[in-house]
């Protein structure tokens, strides 16, 4: 093997005793797993890689055990398990942290609700009856589950995140086969979704469930406050550079906003997709035309965009590629805000929002509201509402007045109010964001700070001033 290792250690693997660990690195950003006799170190044991057979099946049982599925061993053919023991969790972590480097975008060890736990192949369920695909699944602690056509795959087909699952088990139905499982998850507004899934026998679904279910589904650990003199020190607002410099894959869509600021590390900020299409259109605001917003733009490139984002690198080409990139980024503005788990207006404040347009003093209502909403909620309202009114002062333009600007993207922003309302309230959303428009400066006592612009190879952003739009 060319090169050294960049992990290194000895372990105890079952059915052989003392072993030495290293892992190599390989092209496109997959490693090779190496066991060595330490009795004999030119003696490789057994040797397998990430785009290999290695992920076809793992568990970490513990906090010290690594398990893999069945390789060949050099010494005797035979075909066994690799269960190895390391002397301790941090040399556990680390070989978790080498091992899935791909998967996780270089993780540091901070962040040990980022390492997998699990992985293997399972048949999911497709939109025909009784058909069932071979998918990877990866499923990361306290996170996400997401399905891949193979480890060899750059992007995953999907994601499950793990905070809107509402129940894993099997099914009630009769003719369901011995290795079915399922997962319901909850999807916004919409309802519920069930993925039904496969093992190869009861007995795999049942490890698979029990791993599912076996930790809290609990959130992301806030990221911790130095305390200076006996102070907490302030959260930096905005991260100097985004994660998104790394290249490697994570979740945009369908995250919990919070989760989502915490994940690129923009705290205080917006998330990095919607300064990428406020930046594009802002820029050309006056070539905008009426179907900016009505979320037709081309499906093709709007999912090229989407995949180009989750793999962290700059959607520019993408949009320079389109003949209406600005219809394709209102779309994938849209597409963003509908698929939110819990709609900027939140679930909680829905019907506050929908009381206060109809209220004696409807500015001071929303006023309260607006300071009562989460900050990272808070904060994406306000700046959505600026970019809005910056659209509608190209009106004689491109012909978006700000009711018209608001019936397109009210529905997106407060969700819950196009349930919630009732007929003669039909057009609740428009008529919110619309008042939230007029009245901006009266409904936020301060201007939003500078919003950093997100930072991708090659490419420098500009700081776009957000209070100069109010």
């Amino acid at each position: 093997m060319s090169g050294g290792p960049v992990f290194a250690c000895t372990a105890q693997l079952a059915s052989f005793g003392p072993i030495v660990v290293h892992i190599y690195p390989k092209d496109d950003g997959h490693v090779r797993l190496a066991l060595l006799d330490p009795a004999h170190p030119d003696e490789v044991v057994m040797t397998d890689s990430t785009d290999g057979s290695l992920l076809h099946a793992y568990e970490r049982v513990d906090c010290m055990t690594h398990v893999f599925g069945a390789a060949i061993y050099n010494i005797n053919r035979q075909m066994l398990d690799v269960s190895l023991t390391f002397g301790s969790e941090a040399e556990a972590d680390k070989f978790a942290r080498t091992i899935f480097s791909r998967f996780t975008g270089g993780a540091d060890e901070s962040k040990t609700w980022m390492y997998p736990t699990k992985c293997g192949t399972l048949q999911k369920a497709s939109g025909c009856v009784d058909r069932h695909q071979n998918r990877w699944f990866l499923f990361q602690r306290n996170c996400w589950l997401s399905y891949w056509k193979s480890p060899r795959d750059q992007l995953p087909l999907g994601v499950i995140d793990w905070r809107s699952v509402r129940r894993v088990g099997v099914p009630g139905m009769v003719l369901d086969k011995p290795g079915d499982f399922e997962i319901e998850v909850q999807r916004g507004t919409s309802g519920t979704r069930v993925y039904q899934l496969r093992a190869k026998n009861s007995d795999a679904a049942a490890g698979w469930i029990d791993v599912l279910t076996s930790r809290p589904l609990a959130d992301i650990p806030e990221p911790a406050q130095e305390e200076v003199g006996g102070v907490e020190a302030p959260l930096v607002a905005a991260a100097a550079a985004s994660p998104a410099e790394r290249g490697a894959w994570r979740p945009v869509f369908g995250v919990p906003l919070d989760t989502l600021l915490t994940i690129e590390e923009r705290q205080g900020s917006v998330p990095t997709i919607v300064a990428v299409v406020v930046n594009l259109i802002a820029a050309e605001a006056a070539s905008c035309t009426a179907q900016l917003f009505d979320g037709r733009g081309s499906p093709s490139f709007v999912f090229a965009a989407k995949a180009t984002m989750e793999a962290g690198n700059n959607p520019a080409g993408v949009f320079d590629s389109c003949p209406d990139k600005l219809r394709v980024a209102g779309s994938l503005l849209l597409k963003f805000l509908y698929e939110l788990p819990d709609p900027v207006c939140t679930d909680a404040r829905a019907l506050a929002f929908l009381s206060a347009a109809t209220a004696p003093s409807p500015v001071e209502s929303l006023r309260e509201i607006v300071d009562d909403l989460p900050e990272c909620a808070s904060t994406l309202l306000q700046y959505l509402v600026a970019f809005l009114k910056l659209v509608a002062q190209h009106q004689d333009e491109n012909g978006l007045t700000p009711h018209a600007l608001a019936a397109a993207v009210g529905p997106a922003i407060f969700r819950e109010l196009s349930v919630l309302a009732a007929p003669q309230h039909s057009d609740a959303a428009t008529a919110v964001l619309t008042l939230l428009m007029s009245e901006s400066d009266a409904i936020w006592s301060s201007s939003p700070a500078l919003v950093q612009m997100p930072a991708f190879q090659n490419l420098t952003w500009k700081l776009l001033l957000v209070g100069r739009l109010l």
